[in-house]
């Protein structure tokens, strides 16, 4: 009579074996390279569209605002205080939506408008972009700190408007956004948004495609 074959049963350490074995196939298997975020030349230039716009906005705005309110106070309707506070609340709103727009062009590139998805510790400050650079709206709006005196040129522009305003100066408020300042406000955005782009590929932060 044949004795029955016994079915076969691995050792506990070979069971433990195949284990390990088995989670680390599944594992690697699970691992994929990172897919960055994509730029496209067309984005750039939405971009730079957008923060022009944005500008040229703020300066008619500010320029109106200011020549309404020398023709009210030469007629005698207000006075220069009053004017004062008038264009305080006035430019104020617009400088807040100065700095939206800003934002909202911002965001037409990877990281651009400052979300940060890398934060590691609460108490640790780390940068918008995986690399640890700044986003490009706070490159172009960033105001001086206690340790540093750069500032963006939206910063800049609306600061020499309330510059001027304070000094009750309305030639000081139409310097500050006439041509010649917003040409070179825009020159100094187009810096900063091409080193964002150059950089951020530079920094595997993000791809660029034509």
């Amino acid at each position: 009579m044949m004795r029955k074959s016994r079915p076969f049963r691995p050792t506990v350490s070979e069971t433990r074996l195949e284990d390990r074995v088995a989670l680390s196939v599944a594992t690697s298997a699970l691992v994929a390279p990172v897919a960055r975020p994509v730029a496209t030349s067309s984005e750039v230039t939405a971009t730079l569209n957008q923060l022009h716009n944005a500008l040229v906005s703020y300066q008619g705005s500010v320029t109106n605002a200011v020549q309404y309110e020398e023709s009210q106070i030469a007629s005698g309707r207000v006075t220069q205080a009053t004017a004062v506070g008038l264009l305080n609340t006035y430019i104020g709103n617009k400088t807040s939506l100065l700095f939206s727009q800003t934002r909202a062009a911002a965001a037409n590139l990877p990281y651009g408008a400052g979300f940060n998805g890398f934060l590691n510790h609460t108490n640790t400050a780390v940068g918008d972009l995986p690399s640890g650079g700044n986003s490009l709206y706070f490159t172009l709006a960033q105001f001086p700190t206690m340790t540093s005196t750069t500032t963006g040129p939206i910063y800049t522009i609306q600061n020499n408007v309330f510059t001027a305003l304070t000094n009750n100066s309305f030639n000081g408020m139409l310097g500050a956004v006439n041509s010649t300042a917003l040409h070179s406000t825009f020159a100094r955005v187009k810096t900063i948004v091409t080193s964002y782009v150059l950089n951020g590929v530079k920094a595997h932060d993000f791809t660029l495609n034509s």
